[in-house]
């Protein structure tokens, strides 16, 4: 994970703030908070490059500390993670986005935090399709994002067609709680970013994400898969996901 981070620094010290005040937490992260207020910039980063680990909800100048490939967090402490994270100026809910290529195991993640946090789960595979894999992120934003920071109570959107066959029903009363679960491919794109409370990227090796993709899909979806990766590594070359992110987790 990179070490440019983009979260506002006072989101960042918020959360540290919150953790701080859990007794539990309390002695984990003092230290940082300590070494937040007395390093300048420069031995902060030489710190977190020594220590190899991650500081969540540290940040200075902009940068936040994470090095390591990937975090292995218990499902308990992710939901802990969420529960503090602020709210983005007049987003009245915890948006959480789920990134990650397709296959990762981004929805079964998804699924059990929502059981865990009782959350609605949104898919962006409502709203993207085979021919659009990437721009359909408009209509997310006005039939999602924009009514949830609105205050509605209620989503209410119609669902792509993945082929003829496919015909699903829309989504006509699904309930706004919460922490609301973003899922799916380009989750925390630059375009989503200040409906969002936290965001965690499911790193799982590329090979493993066309298994099965092809397993669920058909064999003869090969080609389709490999535009799929290649749309997103489009994505993932833009908007740096995995460097905004709270958690990157390995794949389930």
């Amino acid at each position: 994970m990179g070490l440019l981070g983009r979260r506002p620094l006072a989101h960042r010290l918020g959360q540290l703030a919150d953790l701080l005040g859990q007794p539990r937490h309390r002695r984990r992260y003092a230290t940082d908070l300590i070494t937040l207020a007395i390093r300048p910039l420069d031995q902060l980063l030489q710190l977190a490059q020594l220590h190899r680990r991650t500081v969540p909800g540290t940040v200075a100048a902009g940068l936040r500390i994470v090095v390591g490939v990937t975090d292995h967090v218990s499902l308990a402490e992710l939901a802990d993670e969420i529960l503090i994270a602020h709210l983005p100026v007049g987003v009245p809910v915890r948006v959480v986005a789920i990134d990650g290529h397709g296959g990762a195991g981004k929805s079964t993640l998804a699924a059990k935090l929502a059981e865990v946090l009782a959350a609605e789960v949104v898919h962006t595979d409502d709203f993207a399709s085979w021919d659009h894999p990437l721009d359909w992120w408009p209509r997310l934003v006005d039939d999602v994002l924009e009514p949830i920071r609105r205050g509605q109570t209620v989503l209410r959107h119609e669902r792509t067609k993945w082929s003829e066959e496919h015909a699903p029903p829309p989504v006509v009363s699904q309930p706004v709680t919460s922490v609301v679960v973003l899922e799916g491919v380009s989750s925390a794109r630059q375009e989503f970013r200040p409906y969002l409370s936290y965001a965690i990227w499911v790193e799982t090796p590329k090979e493993v994400c066309l298994a099965r993709g092809l397993a669920r899909d058909g064999a003869d979806m090969g080609e389709q898969w490999e535009d799929w990766f290649a749309e997103a590594d489009a994505y993932i070359a833009r908007d740096d996901p995995r460097a905004y992110v709270d958690r990157v987790v390995p794949g389930l």
